[in-house]
């Protein structure tokens, strides 16, 4: 069932949050932090306005979730954009629930005004497939992020 977070989901996020950190190079950086996260998602589950926070959850469990905002587009404010800013489903849960997770937040970046969405996908292992994915929902890559520690 895929269904808007709840501040009681908060905790479960953040520990799916910690096994996404471990699946980059995001360590190299700076360490996790779940209270950080939890800080993040509290906030942007009281603002339901601009910020989408949505749960999967299989048996009870919050097995997956995808949390993103609306804003205005920075190369036109009267166009709203919905960016992801993370998506992380448990590997024994993706598939095509994961597909599910991504068109439900879609539909709710749209029913908040979005007429662009955009979605990231990390370049590892499983880019290709992530890749293809997002090509087929209608999506272009139109850039890639470089990260450096200073």
């Amino acid at each position: 069932m895929i269904r808007p977070a709840t501040t009681e989901d908060i905790p479960a996020m953040a520990a799916l949050g910690r096994i996404f950190h471990a699946s980059t190079r995001l360590a190299e950086l700076a360490p996790y932090d779940e209270g950080s996260v939890a800080d993040l998602l509290s906030g942007m589950v009281r603002d339901g306005a601009r910020s989408v926070v949505l749960v999967m959850e299989r048996g009870g469990a919050v097995v997956g979730g995808i949390c993103g905002v609306v804003v205005p587009a920075y190369w036109n404010w009267s166009v709203l954009m919905g960016q992801q800013l993370a998506w992380f489903v448990h590997a024994e849960h993706r598939g095509g629930r994961s597909l599910r997770l991504l068109a439900a937040f879609e539909q709710e970046c749209v029913a908040r005004g979005a007429a662009v969405i955009a979605s990231g996908a990390k370049k590892d292992v499983a880019y290709g497939g992530m890749d293809a994915l997002l090509t087929r929902r209608g999506y272009f890559e139109l850039e890639s992020m470089y990260l450096k520690g200073v």
